[in-house]
């Protein structure tokens, strides 16, 4: 029986077993076992068809049954479990295909290795060595593999910068002369790639490979702005988010505006807003220094990211330790907290129509508490309207 965090999958994989179809774990979750970092993911390959696991399982979850993939829910986690791939195709009426065929798609020896309920694995390219020895490597002909999926180019520098492994010359070179293809793609996919690319612990391994085959001249925005990568300085930390990539590169080319870099990866909404605050955040840092309005404004979930890219951008070091002090001490954390709201203004005036005035005035209100130049009390705040502000009155 294997250990955490196999040992809840283990049922997963023993009741496929028990309805006569064989089953093992594959790829990342045992290639990271192997490194001993956390696993995060489980995947089970398996002879049984996406169909037949409907029938053996209560829940699931047909994400990707044209590629015979699904997401069996088993006791509140999810597994990928994938029908055997042999060819770029799936089946179970062959009785033929198992899972060697399978781990002889599969992309880079490290990630071709299976393992079963016992804890066995079956490596039939070398994986484990070449985990030892630190290598990226293609499984069989390094042509023949990015052809069948580009991705894989990203994927390759994506593993350099998670785990700072170099790549095999013969997988590099390919690499190189096939970059072009990475114009099949969606944006979403290699987005996702990059984002992991970015934030590797060893991400200064993968730039140097990103730099080395210049496969950035094929990337959105970057293909049209091929200095732009190179304004990096060297031996950086990692990202911990994708908006902390987009601010810094719109921070060094503000041309490339904000809406532009989303477009182009494709990015959700949470990172244009993330970002927004942050180049919002570090502008004014750059025009008043730190400052109440600066740390009131800056999300609270960003105080990290607004450090990295400030320390990366101005090479300067600034504490988080001092900012989340200064930020805990404002009077108010957000305009939640205020004494009054836009309704009792508009009580306090009813014979005004509503408009802008009341926006721009609940800011002025709360940049007076905010500089303790004024008390956050309903009362007072109502007696400093009537008092300051004569041409509403």
């Amino acid at each position: 029986m294997l250990d955490h965090p196999f040992k809840y999958a283990n049922s997963v994989i023993e009741t496929i077993k028990h309805h006569g179809f064989s089953a093992y774990f594959v790829g990342g979750c045992v290639r990271d076992y192997l490194l001993n970092i956390e696993v995060n993911d489980i995947d089970i390959a398996t002879s049984a068809s996406p169909e037949e696991i409907k029938k053996i399982f209560p829940k699931v979850i047909p994400v990707g049954i044209d590629h015979g993939t699904v997401i069996v829910r088993y006791n509140h986690i999810s597994y990928e479990v994938t029908t055997y791939k042999s060819d770029d195709s799936f089946t179970n009426k062959n009785s033929q295909i198992s899972i060697k065929d399978d781990l002889s798609k599969r992309d880079f020896t490290i990630n071709a290795l299976a393992m079963d309920d016992l804890g066995e694995i079956i490596d039939l390219f070398n994986g484990e060595l070449d985990i030892k020895k630190k290598l990226i490597k293609t499984v069989g002909c390094p042509q023949d593999r990015f052809q069948e999926d580009p991705l894989r180019i990203i994927r390759a520098l994506r593993f350099s910068s998670q785990f700072g492994f170099n790549i095999e010359e013969k997988t590099l070179q390919k690499m190189k002369s096939l970059k072009t293809t990475l114009s099949n793609l969606s944006i979403e996919r290699i987005t996702k790639e990059m984002i992991k690319f970015f934030t590797g612990n060893n991400i200064n391994q993968g730039l140097h490979y990103l730099l080395t085959t210049q496969i950035y001249t094929e990337l959105p925005i970057f293909k049209n702005n091929q200095t732009l990568i190179n304004s990096l300085p060297k031996d950086i930390k990692p990202f911990t988010r994708f908006s902390e990539v987009i601010s810094y590169f719109h921070l060094i080319d503000e041309n490339i505006s904000i809406n532009q870099w989303v477009k182009a990866w494709k990015a959700s909404n949470l990172v244009k807003s993330e970002t927004v605050n942050l180049v919002a955040s570090i502008k004014n840092y750059e025009n008043n220094g730190m400052n109440v309005v600066l740390l009131y404004k800056l999300n609270r979930n960003l105080i990290q990211s607004f450090i990295l890219v400030l320390n990366l951008y101005y090479h300067i070091e600034v504490k988080y330790e001092a900012i989340l002090a200064e930020k805990n001490n404002l009077i108010i954390d957000s305009r939640k907290e205020l004494a009054i709201d836009g309704n009792d203004i508009t009580n306090l005036f009813p014979h005004l129509k509503k408009g802008k005035w009341i926006e721009e005035l609940m800011k002025e209100i709360e940049k007076e508490v905010l500089y303790k130049r004024l008390d956050n009390n309903k009362n007072t705040i109502k007696e400093w309207i009537k008092c300051n502000r004569l041409e509403i009155n």
